[in-house]
């Protein structure tokens, strides 16, 4: 019987505040192509998301937790082509975003998490709608939210007669892997859902509303320290 690698063992470990904000820093320093000098050549930033992508096709859920763990070895990754730096880096942004996740659970035991990993959603990448601009040409659009931190950002609309849900199409700036949060609130009752994403693979997360024919708020945050965005639309 093969045994769990040894990262998921430090994944399940790591508890430290510190430790979570210091990783989440230096993964997004690591991984953030949008503030490169000249001296990072185009071949070696695809080089890193090849290798993220890569990456990204081999993480899995823990059965019947919500931890995140990677099955590829360091050997079978090197075999794959992929540097042990960028299979470091995966390692402590998985370490991260655990505890991300175990933090999200404390702070709203009520809110659902969205057990799907990012580049394993049924929707393809380049199909996702990644600007946060309403899109005239989508009757159901509602523009989007975009963050620089890991600060929450909401903003207020309409929900016509009918309306059940939002639908969040989620990206992250930096990180190659973290979690979104995203958020619906009406008449006072707040629903909620987080769910693993990344800054090289989007993921779509789908919220009710508690109510139409109101005044709805939208909310957004992600645990990229460079933030995010989340186009949406009507369900």
């Amino acid at each position: 019987m093969r045994t769990l690698p040894n990262n998921l063992t430090l994944t399940i470990m790591k508890k430290s505040h510190h430790i979570l904000a210091i990783a989440l820093l230096l993964v997004g320093m690591c991984f953030c192509t949008r503030n490169k000098g000249p001296a990072e050549s185009e071949t070696v930033l695809k080089s890193k998301e090849a290798a993220c992508m890569l990456l990204l096709q081999h993480l899995r859920f823990l059965p019947d937790e919500d931890v995140i763990y990677l099955v590829l070895m360091r050997d079978e990754a090197a075999a794959l082509g992929i540097a042990d730096e960028y299979y470091d880096e995966m390692i402590e942004s998985i370490e991260s975003t655990n505890e991300a996740i175990r933090r999200s659970k404390i702070e709203n035991p009520d809110a659902h998490f969205h057990r799907v990993l990012p580049g394993q959603e049924p929707k393809p990448f380049s199909q996702t709608p990644l600007t946060r601009d309403y899109d005239p040409n989508n009757p159901k659009s509602l523009g989007g939210l975009e963050t620089y931190n890991q600060a929450e950002i909401c903003w207020g609309y309409w929900a016509p007669h009918g309306e059940r849900g939002i639908r969040f199409y989620c990206l992250a700036k930096c990180a190659p892997l973290c979690i979104h949060i995203c958020k619906t609130h009406a008449f006072g009752r707040r629903i909620e859902e987080s769910c693993a994403g990344s800054c090289f693979a989007n993921t779509i997360s789908e919220i009710d509303i508690a109510a139409s024919d109101t005044s709805i708020s939208a909310c957004y945050e992600v645990s990229d320290p460079y933030g995010g965005r989340a186009a949406m639309e009507w369900l």
